[in-house]
Formats: C-alpha cells, sequence, structure tokens
C-alpha cells in the first residue's frame, strides 16, 4: 500500500468525531443541519437578487438554528436534571458536568449555524441598501 503518512486516518477520525458529534447532541443537531441548508441557499439567493423577499425568507431562516438550538439545549438539560435525580451522589458532579457539556452541543451548533447564515444575509442587505 501507499503511505499517505496519517493524512487519511486523521480525515477519517476527524469525519468520525463530527458524526459522533452530531449523534451526541441529539435529534435537534439533524434539525438544525436541516434548516441550514435552506438557511444558506436563500443567502445565497439575497447576495445575489438582493430583494425585500429574500432578505425576510433569509432573516426567518436565519433564526430557526439559534432557536432550535436553544430548544435542543432545554430538552438535554432537562434530560440531565432527571438523571441525577436517580444517580449516586459519589457520581453525581461528574454525570452533570459531562451531561450538560453534552446538552450544549446544540445550542453551541445552532449559534454557528446561524453564524454562517448571518455573513451572506449582511452582503445581500448591504447590496439592497446601497442600490436604493
Amino acid at each position: 500500500m501507499y503511505d499517505t503518512g496519517g493524512a487519511i486516518d486523521e480525515e477519517e477520525a476527524r469525519m468520525e468525531s463530527m458524526a459522533q458529534t452530531l449523534v451526541r447532541g441529539g435529534f435537534t443537531m439533524n434539525l438544525i443541519l436541516l434548516v441550514t441548508v435552506p438557511l444558506l441557499v436563500f443567502g445565497v439567493l439575497h447576495v445575489i437578487l438582493a430583494r425585500k423577499w429574500s432578505f425576510i425568507v433569509t432573516l426567518i431562516l436565519f433564526a430557526l438554528p439559534p432557536l432550535l438550538g436553544a430548544a435542543g439545549y432545554a430538552h438535554g438539560a432537562t434530560m440531565v436534571e432527571q438523571a441525577l435525580q436517580g444517580a449516586d451522589p459519589a457520581h453525581r458532579d461528574e454525570m452533570a458536568a459531562v451531561g450538560y457539556t453534552e446538552a450544549k452541543l446544540p445550542l453551541y451548533f445552532g449559534l454557528g449555524a446561524g453564524a454562517v447564515g448571518l455573513v451572506p444575509l449582511v452582503i445581500g442587505e448591504a447590496r439592497r441598501r446601497s442600490r436604493s
């Protein structure tokens, strides 16, 4: 076989890590991913067309990933609280730390997806306002 210098192994490990993060974040992560695709499509469309309707649609789509992320965090935090009620007191702090870290994954993912969508929103709106 060819020596790739470990580049393929690192790439496979990175992809597996991203997939595991999506699984650990729960179903909300899939919803955020699903909403991010039209956000980017309409964001690019807003950059190209720079119309009021494309701004409104992109703005609505821009708000969805952070809102879904907040809902995912709330759900995850509730699950952690329920798990901690029946937990062994000796392990409660460790379980809480791990649980709340995983509960925050959808929130961070939603905020990141929203931030990515903000870029075409701002560029398209700057173009639209400069034409008026």
